[in-house]
């Protein structure tokens, strides 16, 4: 199959799931996402408060210091219940793009039982384990770069120190590779929780099973995919854009005056503030709605061609 192939059977498939993933997508990140804005706005707009209700010793209120807090605390756990929002959305709208593939009916509520009987919590649990290995990675790769990091502050005199350099960069640029190729061979973990009914660890395993010798054609494929959203989305993104360039634009005015001062500073961060407005957000959430619902569609395609070709392969696991 080509590339030209799986996005073609990808379109006609958003065409098959629209009234259902389609609408289970909108319906459940646009809204999250607009929340997400209020809070946020709120939570930047105590922080004004806080800096520019300071008593004479520059020490905050105590009622402002809780209220802060209280907006962290806040966002803390709606941040929580909007990444469960995604997980939920990611493991529906596949059952419902893979059901559209077989073109087989069922309803946004029966996708959303089948999820949450099994197959949300599997992939809450695969997420943290992803989480876990990125966290052991992160930590190795920092105990590198500071070993060698002492090494070449020791060789700095001796001329060895630019070798040092250059080898911080490689292992950082190996370690950010490594996480590309990572997150690309497991990308189908939650097609094959939910459609081959893999446990968390399993799905992950099967998955680079998968992808192995065809890295580079799902790579091509994501990235395709997300230039033709970013056109299709170029009327919201130019309206987002237009909104960043006028609060960066005073947000340098401001730091060209007076970056030392109470009153700057919460200026700058009142100015930020308009930034995390519902409308910024629901744009937001509108794209991240699209790529959603496209995105999963141009992965149940390829899902299966690679399937139809290496099926023994995954089996295996």
């Amino acid at each position: 199959m080509t590339l030209s192939e799986t996005l073609r059977g990808a379109f006609d498939l958003s065409k098959r799931t629209l009234t259902t993933s389609g609408v289970l997508v909108l319906a459940l990140v646009l809204p999250a996402s607009a929340l997400m804005g209020m809070v946020a706005q709120g939570y930047f707009s105590t922080i004004v408060s806080v800096l520019s209700n300071l008593d004479a010793t520059g020490a905050p209120e105590n009622e402002m210091v809780q209220r802060m807090f209280g907006q962290m605390a806040l966002m803390g756990g709606l941040s929580m219940l909007y990444y469960f929002a995604l997980l939920l959305v990611q493991t529906t709208a596949t059952i419902l793009s893979w059901e559209g593939l077989n073109e087989e009916e069922t309803s946004i509520m029966d996708a959303l039982r089948r999820a949450f009987r099994r197959d949300v919590w599997y992939t809450l649990l695969q997420t943290l384990m992803m989480g876990g290995i990125f966290g052991v990675a992160y930590f190795a790769i920092l105990i590198a770069t500071l070993i060698l990091g002492a090494l070449a502050g020791a060789l700095s005199d001796s001329g060895a120190g630019a070798i040092g350099g250059i080898m911080i960069m490689l292992v950082m640029a190996a370690f950010f590779g490594g996480i590309i190729f990572f997150i690309i061979a497991t990308i189908f973990r939650v097609h094959l929780i939910v459609i081959d009914e893999r446990g968390p660890w399993k799905g992950l395993i099967a998955s680079i099973a998968l992808v192995k010798g065809h890295w580079w054609r799902v790579f091509g494929t994501l990235v395709l995919t997300q230039i033709l959203i970013w056109l299709i989305m170029l009327p919201l993104s130019s309206i987002m854009w237009s909104d960043l360039s006028g609060v960066f634009a005073e947000l340098r005015e401001m730091t060209a005056d007076n970056i030392n001062s109470r009153a700057a500073a919460a200026n700058m961060l009142e100015t930020i503030s308009e930034l995390f407005s519902w409308k910024f957000f629901l744009l937001i959430g509108l794209q991240a709605s699209i790529l959603w619902f496209f995105g999963i569609n141009v992965l149940t395609t390829l899902y299966a061609q690679l399937k139809g070709t290496d099926g023994k392969v995954a089996g295996n696991w």
